[in-house]
């Protein structure tokens, strides 16, 4: 069995009060049917492997013929909550090529297959799963990752669901909105905020009000996007406030910020369903620009301040699973508020790059700011991401040049100095860093005019290694289509490799934490095919392989005859009474058995 929890249950806790409380929060999934388990386990193996082989249109088409394959194989299931205890936790599996084909299954019972009660059903026992939070004394909290993922899937297949789970989500993030604006900075912060305002995070950006057409979408937009505008508006003048006063509390300052957060969300997600009607939102613009750049200026004040604080919470006191993820939750309202700004800013880029007010340049100020005080790798990916979709082709007066060449030079050298130029075992988000960074560079050099004064300040950047890093850059913007398809040829099998082995790395992790599963249902990436090929080779050895072969041959004939005969039978009802029904059941299920055992051999 396996708990997604990060604590194990305490021992005095009997196995009663075990199963109560874990009845959807902590993943408890016994299998009854051994058999029908292995069989589950053993086709997502395969289609691991499958995902991963020689060449990206294979892995779709593996993605499609899985995914239908799933989908009859759970049509055996007889109740619907073993199907759905089953799906999650294939889910969680730490394997990105699994996921894929989850979601997909998940996709297609959400939105297409099951009737909408009992979509919405189990879409609010995946939302309540999210936002499990005990309060008691033995305060266990969900795994590491777990609200993550299904928040992922939720946002995934948020774009074909049904008007009536839409409204599900949209009721989450309106309980949300409502209770964060309504009491303000002093409102009560515990995971079940945290998830919702997570949830909104991640609705935010597949664009979830573009995406939503229930009747009373003009209605919201008109109530909560003059709400979150004062919201964000007051918030910002408190903090203004705050900042002139050292003694500050840590508390208070986070719970403005996450105002800050929500607001500047809401905003995003309204502009983008405006986007297009650009002629119609240009006041909007310039608010939204304002906004933007005091929020960023807010956020840099004081992330040093309450970065530094974090650690300082509750000294002396037990710590709890708890209690660690509500403050790392609660820490993550600055960096998505700085992404936030960020995506609005580079959206309205030439309103930005008017200066209005020295806007752009307190922007680049305010970035070099935030890059000195903060180590969060995704931060520093979204500043690199702006520079180079933003600023890149910023026009500066001769006279400014200078200034600017060296606020932006600095914020380079900020980037790539978090960012690994040598070999080694490199983090794959510092890595990206590196790579996004060069990219930044390049196209501020060759379409912005700083570069007329930035000859001796670009040598110092470029010192040592990463002067070859970025030839290294440039070159691959230079070669023929035919290197390219090379190029690409050498990294895809290079990054296929590489997934291969982080499988493995990811079995014997799963192994390790959850060493109670049985090992027939997950078997090591890189034994498993072996292990199956022997398997039935012992099975079969009773027989010899051209005998078995030309049998199966034999039946494969016989079902294409059978399809011919009944094609050419005109009565319905000639050819309903041809088997009865146990009989078509029977015989559904052996080709289905052999259909399974087919797609495993592939």
């Amino acid at each position: 069995m396996v708990r997604a929890v990060k604590q194990r249950q305490p021992a005095e806790i009997t196995n009663i009060d075990v199963e109560n409380s874990i009845q959807w929060g902590h993943l408890l999934v016994p299998y009854d049917d051994s058999v029908r388990a292995v069989e589950v386990s053993q086709l997502f193996a395969r289609y691991r492997e499958c995902a991963l082989s020689d060449a990206v249109s294979r892995s779709l088409e593996a993605t499609k013929l899985f995914t239908d394959l799933m989908l009859e194989f759970f049509l055996g299931f007889d109740s619907v909550v073993e199907l759905q205890l089953v799906l999650l936790k294939q889910t969680l599996y730490p394997d990105w090529t699994q996921r894929t084909l989850c979601w997909e299954i998940w996709r297609e019972l959400l939105c297409f297959s099951w009737d909408e009660t009992l979509a919405g059903q189990t879409l609010q026992l995946l939302l309540d799963i999210t936002q499990w939070d005990d309060d008691s004394g033995a305060s266990f909290v969900l795994a590491s990752g777990v609200g993550d993922e299904i928040l992922q899937l939720i946002a995934f297949v948020y774009a074909d669901l049904p008007v009536s789970l839409k409204d599900v989500c949209m009721d989450q993030v309106t309980a949300i909105i409502d209770v964060v604006s309504s009491e303000g900075p002093g409102h009560q912060f515990n995971l079940r905020v945290a998830s919702q305002l997570h949830l909104l995070e991640k609705l935010v950006a597949v664009q979830f009000l573009k995406l939503y057409d229930g009747p009373m979408k003009d209605e919201w937009i008109a109530k909560y996007l003059p709400m979150c505008f004062e919201c964000c508006g007051t918030v910002l003048e408190l903090l203004s406030a705050e900042g002139k006063t050292p003694l500050a509390k840590h508390e208070d300052i986070l719970g403005m910020m996450r105002v800050l957060d929500m607001c500047l969300m809401v905003l995003r997600g309204v502009f983008d369903d405006n986007e297009p009607k650009q002629d119609d939102i240009a006041e909007l613009s310039v608010i939204l620009v304002r906004m933007s750049t005091e929020a960023l200026t807010q956020l840099a004040k004081h992330m040093k301040h309450t970065g530094s604080s974090q650690s300082d919470v509750l000294p002396g006191s037990k710590r709890t699973s708890r209690s660690e993820r509500l403050e790392k939750t609660g820490s993550r309202c600055f960096g998505r508020a700085i992404e936030t700004s960020l995506y609005l800013l580079s959206k309205l880029g030439p309103v930005l790059k008017a200066n209005r007010s020295n806007q752009c340049v307190q922007v680049m100020k305010d970035l070099r700011t935030i890059t000195d005080n903060t180590q969060a790798g995704d931060t520093l990916i979204v500043t690199a991401q702006f520079i180079g979709a933003s600023l890149f082709d910023v026009q500066v007066a001769s006279g400014d040049i200078p200034i600017v060449t060296q606020l932006l030079f600095s914020l380079f050298q900020k980037l790539f100095a978090a960012a690994p130029r040598t070999g080694g075992r490199q983090l794959a988000p510092l890595t990206l860093l590196l790579s996004v960074g060069l990219d930044a560079l390049y196209e501020l050099l060759a379409h912005s005019n700083i570069v007329e004064q930035s000859g001796a300040a670009l040598s110092t950047l470029l010192a040592g290694n990463l002067k070859q890093s970025f030839v290294q850059s440039v070159s691959m913007r230079k070669l023929s289509p035919d290197d390219v398809a090379k190029a690409l040829e050498t990294a895809q099998s290079s990054t296929l490799q590489s997934l291969k082995r982080n499988q493995s790395s990811g079995y014997r992790v799963f192994r390790g934490r959850f060493p109670d599963e049985s090992s027939e249902l997950y078997a090591d990436p890189e034994q498993s095919s072996h292990d199956f090929s022997n398997k039935r080779s012992a099975e079969d050895s009773s027989e010899s392989l051209p005998q078995k072969r030309h049998k199966l041959d034999h039946f494969v004939s016989l079902c294409r005859e059978i399809e011919s005969s009944l094609a050419s039978i005109e009565s319905d009802e000639a050819a309903a009474n041809i088997l009865s029904g146990k009989e078509l059941e029977d015989a559904t299920a052996v080709l289905h058995k052999l259909l399974t055992k087919t797609i495993m051999l592939c």
